[in-house]
């Protein structure tokens, strides 16, 4: 009998087991239809038709999830002419789940086609035996995908023997074996992180045990809050380091006293840690240590007193803006913004002037933030006048948001910048005020050799039509820039330079 693809389907609709079987016994017959065949095209055509038959089969076997298929597709599993029925045998077999596969798959770890390794690593995965953990810890040394594959059947067997593998894996020197270990000991959860602390204790894949131990989470907290008492610097800095990352409000009160750890680089970490957990408890002991004589300390607690965002920090972020070094300055005023109390206005705007433009422009976010009106003239100064492009462009963006109009003006001279992004911002800041005195500025910047410049002034555009508030002059002012603002030079020609003048592609609905 002839089997084709209709009559699988009719079998697996039916779940016919035994006649699924069948068709996995048929390839004897296209070996002997084969051999009477007299030209090699018609071979090759029966040896493609049989095994497309044998993938169909074995799918539909795994889908029908039968246990008396496990024999029939160990055998299709150690067939050689095409990897891709070995794979597919062992997809099944993963499905079935029958413990009587396990051999079989052991063995196809050693197939020579990446792909039926990982389908067999995956299927040992899913049945969970803990005869596999050897030939699974050895997979780890794979390619990536193998790789993968092992480590998450090793995680999905569990116990201590695949936790020591995956341990193994986390110390390999092959990055990928790492990182996969990594993330497999996260998915085993709280038993890993007793193997994981005893890595990070004897330093043998410290950075590697730390990541994973803060991928598991909850479980690992208190263990590094103990840590956070040891007499190695290097360990009391990554337990604070990681309860940052994990972020549980468990570790803010022991965290507090690690601000005073002789090592600077701990003390930073705390207070960077306590950013990240945002408890309010920690206001106090962060503004204190604002005056820590090591100046990463200071930016740290500054950085976190922002990200907390309590108001009781102003007053100390306000005094670190007169720090010695610039980029504890630099994070003080941008918690500042962070905060958005209005009696930072003033500081911020003295700010405005300090020798570093990292912190102009920091200054100048913030005071947009507050919205603080007595900032217009200042920030006004530094668009103009400013050399660096970050500040003018950060005092653009802060005139955008505070929407006085005496910055319209200003805006339409700095549309025309040297710095793209400077331009590009001012555009969008004249769209936020809505002035209809930007118009004519605007559309000059549909010009603009910058494409972020070109459409941020398109949009400003729409949203002066859509207002409602222009007269109808400028309204067909502005109508007659429609097919500039909608089509982009792309679609005008695909396979050449962009071209400025062609068109921006940015919705203008009428």
């Amino acid at each position: 009998m002839n089997y084709d693809q209709s009559d699988i389907a009719k079998m697996a609709a039916d779940g016919d087991l035994d006649g699924l079987i069948r068709v996995l016994r048929y390839a004897e017959d296209f070996v002997a239809q084969q051999e009477s065949a007299n030209a090699w095209e018609a071979k090759d055509a029966f040896e493609r038709r049989k095994q497309e038959l044998l993938r169909a089969a074995v799918e539909a076997l795994g889908n029908l999830g039968d246990a008396g298929a496990v024999l029939p597709l160990v055998a299709a599993l150690k067939y050689r002419d095409d990897w891709q029925v070995s794979q597919a045998a062992a997809d099944a077999l993963g499905k079935i789940g029958d413990v009587r596969a396990v051999e079989a798959l052991i063995a196809a770890l050693q197939d020579p086609a990446w792909s039926v390794r990982q389908a067999a690593a995956e299927a040992l995965g899913k049945i969970g035996d803990a005869r596999a953990v050897e030939s699974l810890e050895v997979r780890l040394r794979d390619c990536d995908a193998v790789c993968r594959a092992a480590a998450n059947a090793l995680s999905q067997i569990g116990g201590a023997e695949a936790v020591e593998a995956l341990i193994t894996g986390l110390k390999n020197h092959w990055p990928q074996a790492s990182l996969s270990a990594g993330d497999a000991l996260k998915q085993v959860g709280a038993p890993a992180v007793e193997p994981l602390f005893a890595v990070l204790r004897d330093r043998s894949a410290p950075e590697a045990a730390a990541r994973a131990l803060v991928q598991i989470g909850a479980p690992a907290v208190e263990p590094f809050i103990v840590m956070l008492q040891e007499s190695g610097e290097d360990l009391r800095l990554a337990a604070a380091r990681a309860l940052g990352k994990i972020g549980d409000a468990r570790a803010v009160e022991p965290l507090i006293p690690v601000l005073q750890d002789p090592d600077p680089k701990a003390r930073a970490a705390a207070a960077v840690a306590l950013g990240r957990i945002g408890d309010a408890g920690a206001v106090e002991a962060l503004s204190a240590a604002l005056k820590d004589s090591a100046e990463e300390v200071r930016q740290g607690a500054a950085g976190s007193l922002g990200a907390i965002g309590d108001a009781g920090a102003v007053e100390a972020l306000i005094a670190v803006l007169q720090d010695s070094d610039s980029h504890v300055r630099l994070a003080a005023a941008s918690a500042l913004g962070r905060i958005g109390e209005a009696r930072a206005g003033a500081p911020l705007i003295a700010a405005l002037e300090d020798s570093d433009p990292q912190v102009r422009a920091a200054a100048a976010g913030a005071l947009g933030a507050i919205g603080d009106p007595g900032a217009v003239e200042a920030l006004v100064a530094v668009l103009i006048h400013d050399r660096d492009q970050e500040a003018r462009a950060a005092s653009a963006g802060a005139l955008g948001k505070m929407g006085d109009a005496r910055a319209v003006y200003p805006l339409t001279i700095a549309i025309e910048d040297s710095d793209d992004r400077v331009r590009a911002i001012s555009a969008d800041a004249l769209g936020k005020i809505g002035d209809p005195g930007a118009v004519e500025a605007l559309i000059a910047a549909l010009q603009d050799s910058f494409k972020e410049a070109r459409v941020a002034a398109a949009q400003a555009l729409v949203k002066f039509y859509q207002s409602g508030s222009l007269n109808q002059k400028t309204i067909l002012r502005i109508l007659a820039q429609r097919e500039k603002v909608m089509y982009h030079s792309d679609w005008i020609e695909p396979c050449g330079p962009e071209h400025h003048d062609a068109g921006i592609g940015v919705d203008f609905p009428l």
